[in-house]
């Protein structure tokens, strides 16, 4: 599971002042632990490995453990290649199984505790992490053109292609706005 929400830790990190609020708790101090080794790809190494100040990180969840109603799922940090922190947080999340998902126009939130093989439910925050990749590739001189067609960047669908969705740029699908219509019904919140 660390490797699928490994991009999504920049999002929650800019998050965190936005996600914490409420009353204090009386949890104790927080003590670093260097990551597990899971066998799952990633090398670990400790923050002091990797010439990273503990005291930050062991200050900054101190402050997110005294808060109540944290909306941060999870906190990873990689540096140089190795995971160096990472804690999660018991929260709330849709339940993707349950048929009254919506009560109202209201998302039906369930308590969760979040670890590192708990999916969850990630929504809009794809848009974040799909900025960040692109912002990456294009940094690395993989992606020049934003106005370049979609199919030019996924050959393996091109039998996909329409008169339509070929005139679909790079820029228009990160911009959202490809003209393509959204169908709720067929693609209910309920479908995984």
């Amino acid at each position: 599971m660390r490797g699928r929400i490994r991009f999504s830790a920049a999002g929650f990190v800019l998050g965190v002042g936005l996600g914490v609020a409420g009353a204090a708790s009386q949890e104790p101090p927080y003590e670093y632990t260097v990551p597990a080794e899971t066998g799952d790809g990633w090398e670990t190494a400790s923050l002091a490995d990797r010439s990273m100040d503990e005291r930050l990180l062991v200050s900054l969840m101190n402050r997110l453990h005294r808060s109540a109603g944290n909306l941060i799922h999870g906190l990873l940090v990689v540096k140089g290649g190795a995971l160096v922190f990472e804690e999660y947080f018991p929260g709330r999340d849709v339940d993707l199984s349950d048929p009254e998902i919506l009560r109202g126009d209201t998302l039906n939130l369930v308590p969760v505790s979040f670890g590192r093989e708990v999916l969850h439910h990630c929504a809009s925050v794809t848009k974040s992490v799909t900025s960040q990749l692109f912002g990456i590739a294009l940094g690395r001189g993989g992606i020049h053109d934003t106005d370049a067609p979609m199919f030019s960047f996924f050959p393996d669908y091109a039998d996909l292609r329409s008169p339509a969705k070929d005139s679909i740029t790079l820029h228009h699908m990160l911009s959202m706005t490809s003209g393509l219509p959204f169908d709720e019904e067929s693609y209910p919140l309920t479908d995984p």
